[in-house]
């Protein structure tokens, strides 16, 4: 072997050691040191070994013409470095998938059992002008398990916050899901583990940065569209937007004003508000304060000043304020877009809990009625609609338990219990009804008039009974009638008093009987059989079967037309017939009575034994005498004639 000690090898000498790989075995030693020791450039069949003398050598390097380390392999760490700028060049091929430059391998030394974290990667190390030693910052490969059998791998992002710490920033872990200041994004909902940024002991955050004529967005997407939702933030006018659907769902300008699937409107400048549509407003006065305004509107804005409303589209318009902790509900005609609408109070809720309809001060009224006030500016009313088979209601109630829940009630019963009565109630049961064919039933239920209570029928019939008590009070404060008789709309009599004596004015006592044919003619005399009268089978008043049908009548004769002249017996004149065609037999008071032959006021009268009268032959009243005329008739025939009677 040539040695080459003290010489220069000039450049014309391209090769200095040509060696066939024929001429090559396992132990080739190309170059070796002057005292023959183990540092020594070896070539052999399956590679090139730098082999230095000791291990506090750098084993291969390469210098700058000054001798400065360009690149070195040191024995003493190992470690590898390299100074300057360099570049990893490798030829890739079409379709030839991942091509790696660099493989980092970390292998399981003899005897270590590797777990979940132990890492493999480069570290990075920045100059210093101290000889503080500093960490730096590193990529790592890291294991996600224990388990040898499981591959799982995450990268690492690792910094030093200028110690000799290596502190983890990034992570992502094998499933691709990216955590900043956290090591376990999936710790977190699994519906938004794909990217988590963690903050501990501070607030946490992302800012998008944009020149101030451009946007900042954030896109949500799908297969079929690239921003079917969104956040979008408008630098030039400083509008956010929020998309959905492909489209811009809600907005926020630059006052504040938001507009819910709508372009916010234009609010004055005291106003900030929020717009839902085309034609929803929510809005409030920007500055907070005592006695502020909070609305919400439908069809109407305020654009110029506090209260002037503008139409929004043709249409009517509704408005709702609240106020110094009350409601007013107020509306507005249809207008024109654009046009000024005038609002209109419809509804007022005060604080203290007083409503008013049609009125902003329902305070005004009685204190004993302003909870609840309506008012019109023609004819006023409340109406209560229920379904056909049920009742509406008022209640008046004292407690909220058994029947103070409605001590008082008026209620209308549609067909639940009863069909169209209305129904009055006080102490928590009825006490008055006013049943569907307009009589009111007062204290009773039952519409006959044998029933205690009171009835008013609406053909003007009036039905009174008691049980022990008298049926009817008349009382006045002086002397005069206490009651009148009417007919035909002319007063016909009176009940009066004069101290204490009672007067019955225009008075004609009668009786109901039996006995005679119903075409009997009115005035007819007369005369008592020795026979009671008996009750019909039927009551006339209600049509039903008389509760004493077919009994006789106590003290009540049945009558006979009288048929003897002077007849002792005369019993009175008839007077009319009932509604159960009995007849109706008047025997004191006034009256009229069928007379044969002239008579003169003042003449008694007597039966003439044909069912009329005639003039008794002398002036004393005696059994026989029906009555005395009161104004007399020269007719000699058969005639009525005014009397008083004396007869029964």
């Amino acid at each position: 072997m040539a040695t080459l000690a003290g010489n220069t090898i000039a450049s014309t000498y391209p090769l200095l050691l040509k060696i066939d790989s024929s001429g090559i075995d396992a132990t080739l030693r190309v170059v070796e040191d002057g005292d023959a020791t183990d540092s020594a450039l070896l070539i052999a069949t399956n590679k090139v070994e730098v082999k230095p003398g000791s291990n506090d050598a750098n084993a291969f390097e390469v210098s700058q013409a000054d001798g400065t380390a360009v690149f070195t392999i040191d024995t003493s760490s190992p470690a590898f470095s390299l100074t300057g700028t360099g570049t990893i060049t490798k030829a890739i091929s079409a379709s030839s998938g991942d091509n790696f430059l660099l493989n980092i391998v970390g292998t399981e030394a003899s005897g270590a059992d590797l777990g979940a974290g132990d890492n493999v990667g480069i570290l990075f190390k920045t100059a210093y002008e101290t000889t503080t030693s500093k960490k730096g910052s590193a990529i790592v490969a890291t294991r996600e398990s224990g388990d040898d059998t499981d591959s799982s791998t995450g990268l690492a992002f690792k910094v030093s916050q200028n110690d000799e710490t290596l502190d983890e920033a990034v992570r992502i872990d094998h499933d691709k899901n990216v955590g900043i200041g956290t090591a376990s994004p999936t710790d977190y909902n699994a519906n938004s583990d794909n990217l988590v940024i963690f903050e501990t002991g501070d607030d946490s955050g992302i800012t998008l940065v944009a020149d101030n004529d451009r946007g900042s967005n954030i896109y949500f997407a799908d297969a079929q569209d690239d921003n079917v939702g969104g956040i979008s933030y408008n630098h030039s006018n400083n509008k956010m937007t929020l998309r959905g659907n492909g489209s811009s769902k809600m907005e926020i300008d630059s006052a504040g004003n938001i507009g819910i699937g709508a372009t916010p409107t234009t609010f004055h400048g005291d106003l900030t508000g929020v717009q839902i549509g085309g034609n929803g407003i929510l809005q409030h006065e920007t500055a907070a304060g005592a006695s502020k305004t909070f609305k919400i509107a439908q069809n109407v804005r305020e654009e110029i000043t506090s209260g002037d409303f503008t139409y929004i589209s043709t249409d009517e318009a509704s408005l709702i304020e609240l106020n110094s902790g009350g409601v007013n509900i107020k509306t507005a005609p249809s207008g024109t877009a654009g046009a000024t609408a005038t609002m209109t109070s419809r509804l007022t809720l005060l604080q203290a809990g007083n409503v008013g309809i049609g009125t902003t001060s329902p305070g005004d009224y009685s204190t004993s009625g302003d909870d609840f006030v309506v008012k019109g500016s023609d004819h006023t009313g409340i109406s209560i609609v229920s379904p056909t088979n049920k009742s509406g209601n008022i209640m008046f109630a004292d407690g909220t338990s058994g029947d103070a829940q409605y001590k008082g009630f008026i209620q209308y019963d549609h067909g639940n219990n009863l069909t169209d009565v209305m129904v009055i109630g006080t102490n928590g049961s009825e006490k008055m009804r006013i049943n569907s064919d307009g009589q009111v039933l007062i204290g009773k239920t039952d519409t006959s008039f044998n029933v205690v209570g009171i009835s008013l029928v609406n053909d003007g019939r009036i039905g009174l009974k008691t049980d022990g008590q008298e049926a009817l009070n008349l009382n006045r404060a002086q002397d005069g009638a206490v009651a009148e008789f009417r007919s035909a709309d002319t007063a016909e009599g009176t009940i009066s008093i004069s101290g204490s004596t009672v007067s019955y004015n225009g008075f004609s006592g009668s009786h109901e009987s039996s006995g005679i044919p119903t075409d009997t003619a009115i005035g007819t005399v007369v005369s008592t059989i020795d026979e009671l009268d008996v009750y019909p089978n039927t009551d006339y008043k209600t049509g039903e079967a008389h509760n004493k049908a077919g009994e006789t009548r106590a003290d009540h004769a049945k009558i006979k037309i009288s048929d003897s002249v002077g007849d002792r017996r005369v019993y009175g004149v008839l007077a009319s017939f009932n509604e159960d065609n009995k007849p109706i037999v008047a025997s004191v008071g006034i009256g009229s009575v069928k007379v044969t032959g002239a008579c003169q006021g003042g003449d008694l009268l007597e039966s003439n034994g044909d069912g009329t009268a005639k003039v008794q032959d002398d002036d004393i009243i005696r059994s026989k005498t029906i009555g005395k005329v009161t104004i007399g008739d020269s007719n000699t025939g058969v005639k009525l004639v005014s009397c008083v009677l004396y007869c029964g």
